[in-house]
């Protein structure tokens, strides 16, 4: 560094990682270390990601100071200011650039401000008669919708079943809250007594909404939660190719099971009755 020292440049030098292509003067060199040229790395946090992940994916990134790993809940609730009880759901996915040494904690603040802002622009746009008391509930509604389809078009369809489930105090049945209320002990297949497992977040025994979100929603599925479609369906069901088949009645969905599920002629006479 003697051209710095020659230039009287040394007190504005800038630590950082720096990055030196080709061959370059000293005076090139020196200006992008007083300009600050630092190396910008880049993590991402993926639409669906539960916080779990999230987590895995700090601890696996390099060129960060981790600090989270030696934390628990309540403490990052805690240096995060965050008023809820849990952290599933409240960071925005996205791709966040970061300079070497920058703090895990740090890049979740970002994400952690970044979903609130998302949140709370979308909240103050929202439809009317929607069935939330705060923008948190839209928020956990949003990660049901973003459980529930890969397909962005049918996020508002989606949104729709589930604000007239509760709107007529119907069970949600939605079974990635069942996948999320097993946590590891989740085989890859739901079984009938999985569905009956005694979980706040299994929304095939308790009413109402989950105690929280159960994944990261993206944009388009909060936005979906607070502008439902104006239907009247009730039901859903997948239909193998990534989409669902909705339906009003019990009799349509029941057709719609035979139809994609069991592979089954229609039976055209059957009773129809509701599910409550």
């Amino acid at each position: 560094f003697w051209y710095a020292e020659l230039k009287n440049y040394t007190t504005k030098l800038k630590a950082g990682e720096h990055c030196f292509v080709g061959p370059l003067t000293p005076k090139e060199v020196i200006k992008k270390i007083i300009t600050g040229d630092v190396v910008q790395h880049k993590i991402t946090f993926i639409e669906g990601w539960t916080f779990a992940q999230v987590l895995a994916q700090l601890n696996h990134t390099k060129a960060i100071n981790h600090q989270l790993s030696v934390l628990s809940t309540n403490e990052i609730l805690l240096k995060l200011d965050i008023k809820h009880d849990y952290l599933e759901g409240l960071f925005f996915p996205s791709t966040y650039k970061y300079i070497y040494g920058s703090s895990d904690m740090a890049i979740l603040k970002r994400a952690y401000i970044l979903m609130q802002h998302q949140l709370q622009t979308a909240w103050q746009q929202r439809a009317a008669n929607l069935p939330y008391q705060s923008a948190y509930q839209a928020l956990i509604v949003a990660s049901l919708i973003e459980k529930e389809t890969s397909l962005k078009s049918e996020q508002p369809l989606i949104a729709s079943v589930i604000i007239n489930r509760l709107k007529k105090n119907m069970y949600l049945q939605i079974d990635p809250t069942v996948i999320y209320a097993l946590g590891s002990r989740y085989s890859g297949n739901i079984s009938a007594a999985d569905l009956r497992i005694k979980s706040p977040y299994n929304t095939y025994v308790s009413k109402g909404f989950p105690p929280s979100p159960i994944c990261m929603p993206s944009e388009s599925a909060i936005y979906a939660a607070l502008h439902p479609a104006d239907t009247k369906y009730l039901y859903y069901v997948a239909k193998g190719d990534g989409s669902h088949s909705f339906s009003e009645t019990l009799k349509q969905h029941d057709n719609a099971i035979r139809e994609y599920i069991l592979k089954l002629p229609i039976k055209k006479n059957s009773d129809e009755h509701k599910k409550i």
